[in-house]
């Protein structure tokens, strides 16, 4: 998951959609899924954007810059429903 060089963000030297500073895809925007990691969230971080997403942000999966790669990539993140601190099992039984 490397972003190509006709991206939403752009790319060095030609930056674009500088006011968005990020993107969240929620592939299943429901709650009960969200122990299955199949549906978690992605995160975009947009390293061009004007007002740049938090650094304490909850550290979901998805794409960001990678400084010892210096480039953006895929990293690594929580389980939302972890972040959450939704019940485990999760849905819960009736």
């Amino acid at each position: 998951m490397i972003r190509t060089n006709d991206g939403f963000f752009g790319r060095h030297g030609e930056p674009r959609n500088r006011n968005v500073s990020g993107v969240l895809l929620l592939p299943e925007p429901n709650l009960w899924k969200l122990r299955d990691e199949r549906w978690q969230p992605l995160i975009a971080n947009n390293l061009f954007a004007t007002n740049p997403l938090p650094k304490d942000l909850p550290p979901l999966p998805g794409c960001t810059y990678v400084e010892d790669r210096d480039e953006s990539g895929r990293v690594e993140g929580a389980i939302l429903a972890d972040t959450l601190a939704l019940p485990r099992p999760w849905p819960p039984a009736d």
